[in-house]
C-alpha cells in the first residue's frame, strides 16, 4: 500500500519540478529576449529609454517569474510533508490492523 503513496507523492513532486522547471525556462527565455533585444538596439543605435522600459518590464517579468518559482518549491514541501504523515498513519492503521487479525500468542 505504500506503493501508491509513493507513486502520487512521485506524481505529484514531478509535477511540481515540472512547473518550476516551465517556469526556469520561461525566466530564461524572457531573459533571453532582453539580451538579443539590447544587443539589435544597441547595434542599431537605439534610444537608451526604450532599453530601459524593456528592461524594467522584463525585470518585472523575472521577479513574478521567481516569486512563482518559491510558491512552488513551497507547495512542493508542503505536500511531502502531507504526505508523509499520512504515510505514517497508514503504516500505523495496518499495523493495528494486523496486531487485531493475528491470533494470540502466534509468530509473525
Amino acid at each position: 500500500m505504500g506503493t501508491m503513496a509513493n507513486e502520487r507523492d512521485e506524481s505529484t513532486s514531478t509535477n511540481s519540478t515540472d512547473r518550476l522547471t516551465e517556469a526556469r525556462q520561461r525566466m530564461d527565455l524572457a531573459l533571453g529576449r532582453l539580451e538579443a533585444a539590447v544587443n539589435e538596439r544597441l547595434s542599431r543605435g537605439a534610444d537608451v529609454s526604450a532599453l530601459e522600459q524593456q528592461i524594467q518590464h522584463l525585470t518585472v517579468d523575472r521577479g513574478q517569474m521567481a516569486e512563482e518559482i518559491d510558491a512552488l518549491k513551497r507547495q512542493t514541501r508542503e505536500l511531502l510533508a502531507v504526505n508523509t504523515s499520512a504515510v505514517k498513519r497508514i503504516d500505523a492503521a495496518m499495523d493495528a490492523v494486523e496486531t487485531v487479525l493475528t491470533p494470540s500468542g502466534a509468530d509473525t
